[in-house]
């Protein structure tokens, strides 16, 4: 990235090249015949009022290094076909331009150009022994083709070489990653020619040997420093990304990939080590990896600030632009590489203002992270804007400006780095602070609804206590009044043979009368006695009857309070492994898919109807084969649990989830969260049931709770009560004889959908769930009736009268 930065500004500060066209005629053309008659005067007229070739370049026994641009003259060949023999003529030399700058470059033109410059030698280094090779670097390791010329005293030629990324590397003089020529002791004058479908640069170097080979091994460490840097934070966060799937880690991963294979690459690392026999490979992999370090970064900057939730418009801006880069991509395969490198290029400028752009709005929010990012990209500007300043003498070159750049680069990556652990840091103490707050919130309720139901069972025990002796003291009023009815049958016989006698004893009739006087009183005296222990025994049997109906009312309310514990239980238990997965999962969806696995969560809640065990295994089995047509691998498991999550409709709305790498992860998330949205409803459901059997118990006792009644279909409750029984009845043969112009009734509709379930549930449980249960509905003299047969055994002649009594039961305690 240092050297796309540095590539792009030298773009924006080179000098005007030359042989601009000046024979057109639109207003293009005018203005480039405008701007070279404006250069001419201020830069060639100049020069050629100066010397017309710079001073040979003085070699002594202490030179060791020079950069050489200014003591170069250049000539533009816009055809490209002189030779080596008709440069060197006098007639071309007049032509060649003296250079004014230290790295003369030239934008994109298909002229190639020439640079002239002499070599002159101290006099004791005419001595054989004194005479050094010298080596000449040509510091832009994009050039296609360059070649030297050089020549003794006497014009014969000693030196030709060629380099550049379309020759072989085995024509090179040296292995390194520049061009680089070996200049021959006797070389007295020197031609260099550069051919290449880019800019044009003269960033040429002379070194003596040994400044070369410290040159070149200083270089090398350094290149090693700065990629092996890369390469280690590339395996760490790699691995990072590997093991917690993050797309910030991912993203990260991805940009300091390409970045390190654009350096590779526009440093003329990859053709000298990579790519050795590839000729022309590098034209094409630098615009290519410029767009891959565009993509790369702005998919990063999107996770790392959450562009998504935090600011949505500079989100989808960095997304359009992600696929404007992504076909660039296509580009440099294509198109001419003049022409895909200065696409590339024009995209830089809204890369940089959507990048720099989103870090300051959040920082401006007060975003700690986004400030991080800034600051790290802040600091690889200054290092680039550093090495571009040198480059062009307006700073002085050193380890420090040269190298600043790559300083500038590895200290970004590093604090992008601490951003991202920040970033990661931030969000798992957010998902631990509100895993407490809901376990907190659980075991709270837990303590409370343990609490009440330890005081109602005390409740209950008491009034069951205050049942059993009312019972016992009616037990012994009973018998009382058992002993009074016998003693008063005895007095009803006496009274009759008293009668008896009177009729057949005239003469002893005065004292039968008398005799039965008394008799009829002592009977008028029993009556009265009798009718108070029927009174007593009326008062008993209600206080039986009482404890019966609170014992069932106990067992009605201790089941769904069982059912609220194992819930509670089950949702505390299924919530913590749960949200301790959700970082996870979402680390591994996307938009799309997360909204998928929304749906198929919430799928469960919204259809909520009941289906048999035979109708589930025929829809695992559709679903099943749906998924084996789409490649679905394990589909038969896979139905099973959609079928579970009633996402039985439309299955293949679900395959992005279904072929997820870590689909099995994903759906078992999916069904724990349904296995908690489902113990939710039961608690519900309990709940409903108890306020059912308290509103029931306030009806009894006579208070004006009753709901009044409505118009409503009979039809319905019963046909929800057949389907809360469909599957238990696999063994029974079902006829509903439901009338057509069923008229609609007034009632209580709750009363009257619990009437239709215990009729349903009486008949099943009388003939063992097999057998043909018959169901009417009908109307007669506007009078709505319902009709309910089975093949049971019936109900006994002794029970018949029965079965209107309230709270009467032939079940046992606590079958309800």
């Amino acid at each position: 990235m240092g050297n796309l930065f540095h590539f792009v500004i030298s773009r924006l500060l080179k000098v005007p090249r030359l042989g601009m066209a000046v024979d057109g005629t639109t207003g293009k053309q005018v203005l480039q015949y405008f701007l070279f008659v404006i250069w001419l005067l201020f830069t060639v007229l100049p020069a050629q009022a100066q010397n017309t070739a710079p001073a040979p370049i003085e070699i002594t026994p202490q030179f060791t290094e020079r950069k050489i641009g200014r003591d170069i003259s250049i000539l533009e060949d816009p055809s490209g076909q002189l030779t080596f023999d008709q440069v060197r003529t006098p007639e071309m030399a007049v032509q060649f331009v003296p250079s004014t700058k230290e790295s003369p470059s030239f934008g994109y033109t298909q002229s190639v150009f020439w640079a002239h410059f002499a070599l002159q030698h101290d006099r004791v280094m005419h001595d054989a022994s004194s005479t050094k090779t010298l080596f000449l670097k040509l510091a832009y390791a994009q050039t296609d083709l360059t070649e030297l010329w050089c020549t003794d005293v006497v014009g014969t030629t000693v030196v030709y070489q060629r380099a550049g990324d379309h020759v072989p590397r085995a024509e090179w003089t040296t292995s390194y990653r520049e061009p680089v020529f070996k200049i021959a002791p006797t070389a007295n004058a020197c031609l260099l020619r550069v051919e290449s479908s880019g800019p044009k640069q003269f960033r040429l170097t002379l070194y003596s040997e040994n400044a070369f080979v410290n040159m070149r091994l200083s270089d090398n460490a350094l290149q090693a420093m700065y990629f092996g840097a890369l390469l280690v934070m590339l395996v760490y966060n790699g691995l990072i990304a590997a093991t917690t799937r993050s797309v910030a880690y991912m993203s990260y991963t991805a940009f300091l990939m390409s970045f390190g294979f654009f350096q590779c690459a526009f440093g003329g690392l990859g053709f000298a080590l990579l790519w050795r026999d590839a000729i022309g490979f590098a034209d094409d992999v630098v615009p290519f990896f410029i767009s891959a370090v565009g993509i790369s970064s702005l998919l990063f900057t999107a996770a790392l600030l959450d562009l998504r939730q935090s600011a949505p418009r500079c989100f989808k801006l960095c997304m359009c632009l992600v696929v404007i880069l992504v076909v660039t991509l296509l580009f440099p395969w294509i198109l001419p590489y003049s022409v895909s490198i200065k696409i590339a290029i024009s995209l830089l400028l809204p890369w940089g203002l959507i990048l720099f752009g989103s870090g300051m709005c959040l920082a401006w929010r007060g975003k700690r992270i986004a400030k991080i990012f800034l600051a790290a990209w802040f600091v690889f500007i200054v290092g680039t804007l550093v090495v571009s300043a040198a480059s062009i003498s307006w700073l002085s070159s050193n380890a420090l400006t040269t190298n600043a750049q790559q300083i500038g680069s590895v200290i970004e990556f590093i604090m992008l780095s601490f951003a991202l652990a920040d970033r990661i840091k931030t969000t798992h103490g957010n998902l631990l602070k509100a895993q407490k707050k809901i376990a907190e919130g659980l075991r709270l309720t837990e303590q409370e609804l343990s609490q009440k139901v330890q005081q109602r069972t005390a409740e209950l025990e008491a009034a069951n206590g205050q049942i059993l002796s009312a019972y016992n003291a009616a037990d012994a009023l009973r018998i009382k009044a058992e002993a009074a009815k016998e003693e008063a049958d005895a007095a009803k016989v006496q009274a009759e043979q008293q009668r008896h006698h009177a009729e057949v004893a005239k003469e002893l009739a005065e004292t039968q009368r008398q005799q039965a006087e008394i008799a009829r009183h002592q009977t008028t005296q029993a009556l009265d006695e009798l009718k108070a222990t029927q009174n007593q025994l009326i008062a008993a049997e209600k206080m039986a009857s009482l404890g019966l109906l609170v014992s069932n009312v106990a067992h009605e309310i201790n089941t769904p309070i069982g059912a609220v514990k194992s819930s509670g239980a089950l949702i505390a238990d299924t919530l913590e492994s749960t949200l301790a997965e959700m970082p996870k999962l979402f680390a591994l969806l996307d938009a799309a898919p997360r909204g998928l696995f929304v749906e198929l969560v919430l799928g469960k809640k919204l259809q909520g109807q009941t289906i048999s065990v035979r109708e589930e295994r025929t829809l695992t089995k559709q679903i099943a084969a749906q998924l084996e047509q789409a490649n679905v691998e394990d589909a038969s498991r896979k139905a099973r649990l959609l079928t579970k999550l009633r996402a039985h409709q439309n299955p293949l709305d679900y395959l992005p989830l279904l072929q997820h790498p870590e689909s099995d992860f994903i759906l078992g998330v999916a069904s724990n969260i349904a296995d908690v949205v489902n113990s939710t409803h039961n608690i519900n459901n309990a709940v409903e049931k108890v306020s059912r059997v308290v509103y029931a118990l306030k009806a009894l006792s006579g208070d004006d709770v009753a709901k009044a009644a409505i118009v409503a279909p009979l039809q319905p409750d019963m046909d929800k009560a057949l389907a809360k029984y469909q599957n238990q009845m696999h063994s029974v043969e079902l006829v509903t004889n439901f009338q057509a112009d069923m008229p609609v009734i007034h009632a209580d509709h709750d009363a009257m959908e619990q009437l239709c379930i215990h009729l349903v549930m009486n008949a099943l449980q009388a003939m063992n769930y097999r057998g043909k249960l018959t169901v009417g509905l009908g109307a007669e003299n506007n009078q709505a009736f319902i009709m309910v047969a089975d093949t049971g055994s019936g109900i006994a002649d002794d029970v018949k009268g029965r079965i209107f009594e309230p709270f009467f039961t032939t079940r046992t305690s606590g079958e309800g």
